[in-house]
């Protein structure tokens, strides 16, 4: 951890832009055929996967609820939410390999589950000390020119507000393969004003790619396991890179 830390300084951009990193997160989301009930928090302490103490914390936290069709509840570093066709864990607080830990465990212990997809995320909040900095990231990745022409509603400005970006690998340059898909997501942050959120998204589509009939629930633990290192390096040098290269012009 102490290298992803080290990594993320260079998400500070204080000195030059007055951009600074406010916030770090991570979460897994997979889609296929899940029973609610069986992730309760006393089923997770039961497998050894958290302590007495998490358990207890999980299930009095606020919305906590295991029904045939939810089950949901928070830690102070984790929540879990599960619904019949998706299961998704997040960070609370710092990001840490516990959390790695704990996905693993999890998909190892259900490996015959019918997992179709899985997304590995990260995601960061960058707060604008500087406006005029704020409104020049915004033209550089969003140009407003074109939108002054469109004829739309009696707006008289233009701001991003969300703008998702893909990328895959080729087959041939005229045919996009089928594969890992990674998506960077730009809009402003709810968590730091003004601010911008960063999500970083690399799709795995289980079901088509692998041709997966059992055990998928044993491949997602490994795609998890080899992806989240690799993913979370990526994620900070693409998001280095977009604040560099948008704001680079901006200041002489």
């Amino acid at each position: 951890m102490n290298a992803q830390l080290q990594q993320l300084r260079t998400l500070n951009f204080e000195s030059k832009y007055r951009v600074t990193l406010e916030g770090w997160e991570s979460s897994v989301i997979a889609t296929g055929n899940f029973n609610p009930p069986l992730y309760s928090p006393w089923w997770l302490e039961s497998v050894g996967l958290i302590g007495r103490g998490d358990r207890e914390q999980a299930v009095t936290s606020e919305g906590s609820a295991t029904l045939p069709n939810l089950c949901k509840f928070a830690t102070d570093w984790f929540a879990i939410q599960v619904i019949q066709n998706q299961f998704s864990i997040e960070s609370r607080g710092p990001v840490t390999h516990s959390l790695l830990d704990l996905i693993l465990g999890i998909f190892k212990i259900i490996r015959h589950a019918p997992v179709t997809a899985v997304g590995i995320n990260f995601q960061a909040h960058l707060k604008f000390n500087d406006i005029k900095m704020y409104h020049a990231f915004g033209d550089a990745v969003a140009p407003k020119d074109i939108w002054t022409k469109v004829n739309f509603g009696p707006a008289k400005s233009f701001g991003l507000e969300n703008i998702t970006v893909c990328s895959q690998p080729y087959k041939r340059d005229e045919d996009i393969a089928s594969g890992s898909k990674v998506r960077i997501t730009v809009q402003p942050s709810r968590k730091t004003k003004p601010g911008l959120h960063l999500s970083f998204n690399d799709h795995h589509d289980i079901e088509k790619d692998f041709n997966a009939q059992v055990d998928t629930g044993s491949i997602t633990a490994d795609i998890v396991s080899k992806s989240w290192e690799a993913d979370s390096n990526e994620a900070v040098r693409a998001f280095h890179d977009l604040v560099t290269l948008a704001l680079e012009g901006y200041v002489k």
